[in-house]
């Protein structure tokens, strides 16, 4: 991933019981600032509500406003989390198929 370059953008959101956004797309540049800002984020207990986060990242994350580019450019999102989803589960399977999502355990 070339973000030192200008060719991605890196945006971070944590969840549990709630979604808290770390930071926008694009608001760090390199990949100094972004290691640095994800080193910051300390652990936030509570319920695993995936659908939450992903519905986030679909309607809040992915938007120019916030630092997305256009349709055009390909978007990908990481999620990762403990699989111990404690939401709605069919909540959560709609919000997977809407979003591109990798999942990671």
């Amino acid at each position: 991933m070339n973000v030192d370059g200008g060719l991605a953008r890196i945006g971070v959101v944590t969840f549990a019981t709630n979604v808290t956004l770390m930071f926008h797309l694009g608001e760090y540049q390199t990949t100094t600032q972004i290691s640095l800002a994800i080193q910051s984020i300390r652990y936030q207990g509570g319920r695993t509500n995936a659908h939450l986060v992903l519905q986030y990242v679909r309607e809040e994350m992915f938007t120019e406003v916030n630092g997305d580019r256009p349709v055009s450019i390909t978007q990908r999102s990481i999620l990762q989390m403990d699989m111990v989803i404690q939401c709605r589960i069919d909540e959560f399977f709609f919000q997977l198929s809407r979003a591109l999502v990798h999942l990671t355990c």
